[in-house]
């Protein structure tokens, strides 16, 4: 996903100038959201006593830096999952989608 996202960055000068903004915003949001979820659904989730949450991961790649750690709490979990769902709301989705085919989706 962050290739995909990085790409449409680089593409975004395709645009008019008055729906880039938003479009960026949202390829940003999507970006940062992104990583968070895949920190949650990959890392490891040791118990922790005192009710904060960290997990961690190895790196992907064999000499890669030290491993990836998460730390937060519940409530900042849910809040994580509000921003995600956010992000992915059809009518936010469909409105991208018009920017970025001209239109074209709605036609015929």
């Amino acid at each position: 996903m962050g290739q995909l996202i990085a790409k449409a960055l680089r593409e975004l000068h395709r645009l008019p100038p008055a729906e880039r903004d938003l479009a960026k915003e949202w390829l940003f949001e999507a970006r940062e959201i992104t990583e968070k979820r895949n920190d949650y659904v990959h890392n490891m989730w040791p118990a922790q006593g005192d009710g904060r949450l960290f997990g961690w991961r190895v790196p992907r790649k064999k000499n890669g830096p030290a491993p990836i750690t998460t730390e937060g709490t519940v409530e900042e979990m849910r809040d994580d999952l509000g921003r995600l769902v956010a992000v992915l709301r059809v009518n936010r989705l469909n409105r991208i989608l018009g920017l970025v085919s001209g239109g074209q989706h709605l036609d015929g």
